[in-house]
């Protein structure tokens, strides 16, 4: 299993390389320090919540550090208890890092924990995150926010295989 240092951002991140940079993210996380996560992003990052995650934008990526923060960084710290991701393996490619592991936590309101498999890839220019995209089990996340079980739509496994899969978003 790999780990992800504590990583201090340097001056912003500008030193850093990408794979020390998301490092950073992680290290960020785990101290709630939203300031030190918003010092690795870049401005305009595209971030990319995975399909159907109940804080995914709809119409495509959060743009900008001010929604990123808005509307996932702030509702996970609020929403949920201890909400970690433990971090499998972090692979280096370059200007791209991918990290595997998985999410815990206790959603607040229903009480209910996940721990949900989830891979995220970051793009790094000029010292900065400009993209991130995750892969993740939402069906764990939803279920665990949702009031009653009665309020989820679970596909048919059997449509899903004579289709392909499910429909592409328009976004």
């Amino acid at each position: 299993m790999s780990t992800c240092a504590k990583v201090p951002p340097d001056e912003g991140g500008l030193h850093m390389g990408p794979l020390e940079i998301v490092q950073g993210v992680y290290a960020s996380h785990v101290r709630r320090d939203t300031g030190g996560l918003v010092e690795l992003l870049a401005h305009d990052i595209a971030w990319w919540q995975a399909r159907n995650h109940p804080y995914a934008n709809p119409a495509g990526p959060w743009i900008g550090v001010p929604d990123v923060v808005a509307r996932v960084v702030d509702p996970i710290n609020n929403d949920w208890h201890g909400f970690i991701t433990r971090v499998d393996a972090i692979l280096d490619a370059g200007a791209h890092v991918v990290v595997h592991g998985e999410y815990t936590g206790t959603f607040k309101a229903t009480g209910r924990d996940i721990a949900a498999p989830v891979c995220a890839v970051y793009t790094v220019h000029a010292g900065r995150i400009t993209e991130f995209r995750q892969f993740v089990d939402t069906g764990q996340i939803r279920w665990a926010m949702a009031a009653d079980d009665s309020s989820l739509v679970v596909p048919d496994p059997d449509q899903l295989r004579s289709t392909g899969g499910p429909a592409p978003s328009d976004g």
